[in-house]
């Protein structure tokens, strides 16, 4: 066990340390309440010291996980996770117990991540939790200490004695907790057999275990048994073994352990009361022990693979390789074992590698390397097929006098030419790095210039160093990912191109952005999006999870929000009836928070310029997130504001200063929030909004009414209610705020989060609207203006001049 897991526990051991060193005046807490929460270098000790909960970074693997390990091992072994996929990055966490009761990992501008998710079937919340001496984490309730939850009931890859085996999952790879290829879980066909499976596919199958089984241990300083059953709960069947000891002996530490290498490995640790030492032993069994009792074999029997080749074909050996590859996939999901299971499951493939330093992705060579490889040669290392080393000119590791001498007989004459050309090199070179640094100073090298005309397959690392941390997919994987852009999985399609439901190789689920050849927005939107929003960390501002750059191909990848947007639901008849008062007030104020961050909260100030409901999209709770970056603007230092000739949005939702002259601020936002938030009030789009007696639209409809004190004949019927009246009022005059025609005239959006929630602030009374007679209303012209666009419809649009 010791020997599978060294180099992923030594990482782990030197970050833990560095951790130490970093605050060494943080204290081990007894238990985390609702008044103490564990800060990011903090530890929560059991009452004897055996195990520690806190916070841990691997070393190869970017952002902080909350972890128990065992505390005076000196390999630090990590044997439970609570956050495999929601590391936390860039903001220091703490773990505390929310205002619901249950255990949560917060930090800035994120989410809140739950570890517990207990619902109450009363209303007191007095809960806290504690690290027990057998490694178990426990939520428990108020002074009688009844257990709410505990990790015991979710192993993740390590099994601990009296926790429950139903799946044990491994990391990704040695030093990366997020969730493993490899899970080995219980024969669903009701006998007791383990079986491991590979992405869910059966890998191996163990042989038939007795119902019950004791092992009698024979360590000289703890004689022990061990109790191994399966039994059943309302969840349904699981494995767990036990440790029978007497009163004077200490507890022994096993564990079976799920590793990234598809084994099930096995140990333990004995603590040594009179000498404070730690004692290893190998004791308990592993599933894949002893005989199969139906056909006699022994062990596990594992996956046939394909027979490739006369003589060796499925045997890969390590070596290096001095050609390039011709296949990569960059992507965070899959590791080592992944890059081995698809080179041996095909006997075209001939040789693997991972594609990044952490371990991740695949690198592969096929039978025709020699062919399609478009890199140039260099050394690198890869795990070959044994019959097929000669398709790759390998690196001999022992080249021998004859090479030597070789090298010295080449290098002569080499050695003179360089000598007598050394000046006219020089030269070129100076004069080609004068050339490439007035180019750069010229333009900024952008994402599209790097990639636009690159094959499939190719190395995109550089993107790396422009700042973006974003994983590359390739088109393969977008094709699989949507059945070949099935029409089925058609979401929708806007300005920017069809938008279409995909699932990953890690089963997340996913909207991929496809950009249209007739698309108004074009690669500099493209580029755009990449460029703000990946830079963006905010609960309310819609995630990208990745790109795809394949020749003439474009695509955004995002996190799926199963809701689709505002206005799917605000302007339909039928569906608007979901969105309550309480629904949209949380829309609302998402929504604000999200500008707000974007304005103020941000490493750098960003304008949408785009806002409006198909741009607000809702998860599966119906949290709103701001989405669609393409005519963002990004402001660095103290700029607040700009010009431009290129007007782009969305009739409606423009604020009259931008679409009459070109000139944006925050200000802008402001005005399409106030637009906005007028819709969530009323149901009614403003391109679309006409009365029969009057020319007014729905921004001078409004603060008509509100003028006359009616105001409350402009909200939707279906939210108004006596006691919300005053509550809808404020609302109203709020968003007439926002919408007045001056930009100095308008809040902050501070100042309208501050109006919103608190209904004592003092609020000046509204101007006359922007905009404020609609497309109805008798023309006018003036000598000294141009005439102000009306509300017409609601396209966005990518070019018009202003003046």
């Amino acid at each position: 066990m010791a020997s599978l897991r060294t180099n992923r526990s030594m990482r782990i051991f030197i970050s833990l340390v560095f951790l130490s060193l970093w605050n060494p005046c943080s204290d081990a807490a007894e238990s985390i309440t609702n008044t103490q929460s564990l800060a990011t270098f903090e530890t929560l000790v059991s009452p004897n010291r055996n195990f520690v909960l806190g916070f841990f970074t691997p070393t190869s693997a970017s952002g902080f996980y909350v972890g128990i390990w065992v505390s005076n091992d000196t390999t630090r072994q990590v044997v439970w996770v609570a956050n495999r996929e929601n590391p936390i990055r860039y903001f220091s966490p703490s773990l505390k117990i929310n205002h619901s009761g249950n255990l949560v990992i917060s930090s800035d501008y994120y989410e809140e991540i739950p570890i517990t998710s207990v619902t109450w079937a009363s209303t007191t919340t007095n809960t806290s939790a504690k690290l027990l001496d057998n490694g178990n984490l426990v939520l428990v309730e108020g002074a009688n200490g009844r257990v709410l939850w505990q990790s015991f009931d979710h192993p993740t890859d390590t099994l601990l004695p009296g926790m429950k085996l139903r799946n044990l999952t491994s990391w990704l790879n040695d030093e990366v907790p997020y969730p493993g290829p490899f899970t080995l879980g219980i024969d669903p066909n009701g006998t007791n057999r383990f079986v491991i499976y590979y992405r869910g596919v059966v890998y191996w199958t163990s042989r038939l275990w007795n119902v019950s089984e004791y092992v009698k241990g024979s360590h000289m300083y703890h004689p022990h048994s061990i109790h191994y059953r399966f039994e059943s709960d309302k969840d349904g069947k699981y494995f767990i073994f036990t440790i029978n000891q007497t009163a004077n002996d200490d507890q022994p530490i096993l564990n079976w352990v799920m590793t990234s290498s598809g084994q099930v490995g096995r140990g333990g640790w004995f603590m040594l009361s009179t000498t404070g030492l730690w004692w290893r032993e190998v004791e308990p069994k592993s599933p894949c022990d002893g005989t199969n009792e139906e056909d006699g074999s022994v062990g596990c029997r594992g996956r046939a693979w394909p027979k490739c080749g006369d003589r060796n074909g499925s045997a890969f050996s390590k070596d290096k390789t001095t050609i390039g590859y011709n296949k990569e996939e960059y992507n965070s999901t899959i590791a080592l074992r992944d890059c081995e299971f698809t080179c041996r499951s095909s006997c075209a493939c001939i040789a693997y590698n991972t594609a990044s330093d952490d371990g991740t992705g695949c690198l592969f060579w096929h039978d025709d390397v020699k062919e399609q490889a478009y890199m140039e040669p260099y050394n690198v290392s890869a795990f070959i097929r044994e019959d097929r080393k000669n398709l790759l000119t390998t690196v001999d590791k022992n080249p021998g006098r004859k090479r030597w001498s070789l090298w010295a007989i080449i290098m002569l004459p080499v050695s003179f030419i360089i000598f007598l050309s050394v000046c006219i090199l020089c030269g070129v070179l100076q004069r080609k790095i004068v050339r490439k640094e007035e180019k750069n100073a010229k333009r900024e090298l952008s994402v599209l210039e790097l990639h636009a005309n690159r094959k499939d397959g190719e190395n995109f690392s550089d993107i790396g160093k422009m700042g973006l941390e974003l994983p590359i997919f390739s088109f393969y994987n977008v094709l699989a990912a949507t059945d070949n852009f099935l029409v089925a999985n058609k979401l929708g399609e806007g300005g920017f191109g069809p938008v279409y439901k995909g699932k990953l190789l890690n089963e997340q689920e996913v909207a991929m952005k496809r950009l249209s050849r007739n698309s108004g927005q074009g690669p500099e939107e493209f580029k755009n999006e990449i460029l703000s929003i990946s830079k963006l960390q905010h609960k309310n501002l819609v995630k990208l999870i990745g790109i795809c750059l394949h020749r003439e191909e474009k695509i955004l990848i995002y996190e799926y929000m199963p809701n689709k947007s505002l206005d799917f639901f605000l302007f339909d008849p039928s569906k608007r009836e979901i969105l309550d008062w309480e629904k949209r007030v949380h829309i609302i104020d998402g929504i604000a928070q999200g500008l707000l961050y974007l304005h103020k909260y941000s490493r750098l100030t960003v304008i949408h310029r785009d806002l409006k409901a198909s741009n607000i999209l809702l998860d599966g709770d119906m949290n709103p997130k701001i989405s669609d970056f393409g005519m963002a603007r990004i402001f660095s230092g103290n700029e607040a504001k700009a010009n431009t000739n290129r007007v782009v949005g969305t009739y409606g939702y423009m604020s009259p200063e931008y679409a009459m002259e070109g000139l944006f601020s925050v200000k802008s936002d402001v005005f399409s929030f106030g637009v906005l938030l007028l819709e969530i009030m009323t149901s009614k789009k403003n391109t679309r909004f006409q009365h029969s007696d009057h020319s007014l639209n729905l921004l001078g409809y409004a603060w008509e009414l509100y003028n006359e004190g009616r105001g409350l004949e402009l909200i939707d019927p279906i939210l108004v209610d006596s006691s919300l009246a005053t509550e809808l009022v404020r609302y109203i005059h709020v968003a007439l705020l926002c919408v007045q025609e001056r930009a100095t005239d308008r809040p902050t959006m501070s100042e309208v989060i501050l109006f919103l929630t608190n209904q004592n602030a003092d609020m000046l009374s509204p101007r006359q609207p922007a905009f404020f007679i609609g497309r109805n209303a008798p023309a006018t012209s003036s000598p000294s203006s141009r005439p102000r666009p009306c509300s017409v419809n609601d396209v966005t649009i990518s070019t018009m001049d202003g003046r």
